[in-house]
């Protein structure tokens, strides 16, 4: 679908990740963090002079690059390395971080190629592709406007993806500790009923204003959390020769799909170099980017490998879902991811909000007065995602599909694409050692994107065949 031309501009992405927004001038960006700023760091351009902006440094960088890559996808890491063997998942974790902190490198690369050829230093991921496009391939350039129409759909896909996962996150982890002290065992879908209304009436906030001080709460509770975590599967750890080094051919893609989601952070790559005092400084070898991803990836690898060992093959697809029931610390952590992830809700959905109303407002509510039909139309959005969540209530089913589907397209198969087409004609190195690495990059994008799809709608259908089937 093709959008208006408008005063925002995307770049997500969700990690997993919150939605990144970016103005259409040359000014710099204000962001705004959330939970997930994959998925969480909102950045709008509220003011025209670059005096009132304030640049961050290069630590303040580095923490939002550690924020907006740890959100729901880091809970389910230990579901993930379940899926692939104490080793090969373990080992597969720092393997996917080397190939998608790679392809985050090629996107700065070819931002700053663009950059200096356009002469427009506010870029943001579809633009610089639209821009390669321009600039590439004769044959290509006519391209250029679909090229970044797609990069826009599959951030809209992502972050309702993300949406819809937290609807049944938020619900699930309600209903264990509800029914801990009720004795009760309602379907998932009760709760996610309940919630709606909480919902629509908190997306009708809209403006990123007022969602701000809610994604401060939401970063506090979810470090808070995660801290909790840790010291939960520190204990009791099961001997490491009591699990398989691999598991099955049959359940890799569903590891993809899910690691992917969650390393998948390349949308707010450009948003936090544009708005650095010294963006020279986020690319070295030892500069924001490398240092931020490498503590990321420790933490994913630890989450996943002790979460893994403590609660063994039966560990749920969120970690938060396999705490013991029976104590109130554990009922208090899921509570308060429940709440972060509630909050987190509205950000995710406001990229799609925004990007997709200017056609919604000019094809159906042309009639209806803007704020009205506006309220109307968030909250048909909630409504969707509600929908689909209560169809297939199981949160390991969508991380896994949002991240074969969308994840593995923005960070790993388009990014080798790009750097192909901005490189063209004669800067694809001795040998054709460029193009030859962004092959294999690419090939194991679309074997995992492939595979992944694949599988994951297969287990959907299932779940649709088998309603009553114990989902986690």
């Amino acid at each position: 679908m093709m959008r208006e031309k408008s005063n925002f501009s995307l770049a997500s992405d969700s990690g997993e990740h919150s939605p990144v927004l970016s103005s259409r001038d040359n000014s710099p960006l204000i962001h705004n963090e959330g939970i997930n700023s994959d998925t969480d760091n909102i950045g709008i351009n509220e003011s025209k002079a670059p005096s009132t902006v304030h640049l961050t440094t290069s630590n303040e960088s580095l923490m939002h690059l550690i924020k907006g890559n740890v959100g729901v996808g880091i809970l389910a890491m230990p579901y993930a390395i379940s899926k692939a063997g104490l080793v090969v998942g373990t080992v597969g974790l720092g393997i996917m971080s080397v190939l998608c902190v790679h392809c985050m490198h090629i996107l700065v690369n070819c931002y700053n190629i663009l950059s200096k050829k356009s002469g427009i230093v506010a870029l943001d991921y579809s633009d610089v592709v639209g821009l390669a496009f321009e600039n590439g391939p004769p044959r290509l350039r006519k391209l250029a406007p679909w090229a970044k129409t797609f990069i826009d759909a599959f951030v809209i896909i992502t972050q309702f993806g993300f949406a819809i996962t937290y609807f049944v996150f938020s619900a699930k982890n309600i209903k264990q500790v509800i029914e801990q002290h009720t004795g009760g065992a309602l379907a998932s879908q009760i709760y996610m009923l309940c919630l709606l209304p909480l919902m629509i009436l908190y997306n009708t906030l809209g403006n990123l204003k007022y969602l701000a001080p809610f994604s401060t709460i939401a970063n506090i509770i979810t470090g808070s959390g995660l801290g909790i975590i840790m010291y939960c599967v520190l204990q009791n750890l099961h001997p490491v020769n009591s699990f398989p080094a691999f598991a099955s051919f049959s359940t890799l893609p569903i590891y993809f799909g899910t690691a992917i989601f969650a390393f998948e952070g390349i949308g707010i790559i450009l948003p936090i170099q544009n708005k650095m005092k010294h963006p020279e400084e986020f690319g070295p070898w030892n500069g924001v980017l490398n240092t931020g991803m490498v503590l990321v990836t420790v933490l994913y690898m630890t989450i996943g490998f002790y979460g893994y060992l403590r609660f063994g093959d039966g560990v749920a697809s969120v970690i938060t879902l396999s705490l013991p029931q029976d104590q109130i610390l554990y009922q208090v952590v899921k509570l308060m991811f429940a709440v972060a992830i509630f909050v987190s809700y509205a950000i995710q959905l406001y990229v799609p909000v925004e990007i997709m109303w200017p056609f919604f407002q000019r094809k159906v509510f042309y009639r209806i007065p803007e704020p009205w039909a506006k309220h109307i139309y968030r909250t048909l959005l909630v409504i969707f995602t509600f929908g689909v969540a209560a169809a297939v209530p199981d949160i390991g089913l969508f991380v896994s599909l949002v991240g074969a589907v969308s994840s593995s397209m923005l960070a790993l198969i388009i990014p080798p694409i790009l750097e192909m087409v901005t490189y063209w004609p004669d800067h694809y190195g001795v040998c054709l050692w460029r193009i030859t690495k962004n092959i294999i990059i690419l090939v194991t994008g679309l074997v995992g994107f492939t595979t992944g799809t694949y599988v994951s709608f297969h287990d959907i259908v299932e779940a649709f065949s088998n309603p009553n089937s114990n989902n986690n």
